[in-house]
């Protein structure tokens, strides 16, 4: 699971509406943002993986494992769908369209994971990353 937030945030950061295909640059400039507020929430609820990304900001911070914080992220989650879902795929550049899927995957997998797969009650090594 961190290697999947590792490689989302990784080509966010790389890659965000930087297609030569630009449709629209709202749309490109509304998915950037979208990708960086995931980037920084990301950052904030994993401490370890922001240091990982590069950003120290969090490095005297431990991750937060209990109910609180999984119902953060499932809010956090759900609010950057929703951000995702006002934004129109097809105006896109291409390179963003690519980003905007993955992003969308990510979280929905997030969603899934938390609400019904609930990895954190059953599996001991997700303390452990």
């Amino acid at each position: 699971m961190r290697l999947r937030k590792t490689l989302i945030a990784g080509l966010l950061l790389a890659g965000c509406g930087t297609g030569a295909h630009a449709a629209d640059k709202n749309a490109d400039a509304a998915f950037v943002q979208t990708g960086q507020a995931y980037i920084g929430q990301l950052a904030a609820m994993d401490p370890v993986l922001a240091t990982q990304l590069g950003d120290h900001s969090h490095d005297g911070d431990l991750p937060a494992v209990g109910p609180e914080a999984r119902a953060a992220r499932l809010a956090s989650d759900n609010a950057l769908l929703a951000r995702l879902a006002g934004i129109d795929r097809k105006r896109l550049s291409r390179d963003s369209q690519v980003d905007y899927a993955l992003l969308k995957n990510a979280l929905e997998y997030d969603v899934w994971d938390l609400q019904t797969l609930r990895t954190w009650a059953w599996n001991p090594q997700v303390y452990n990353s």
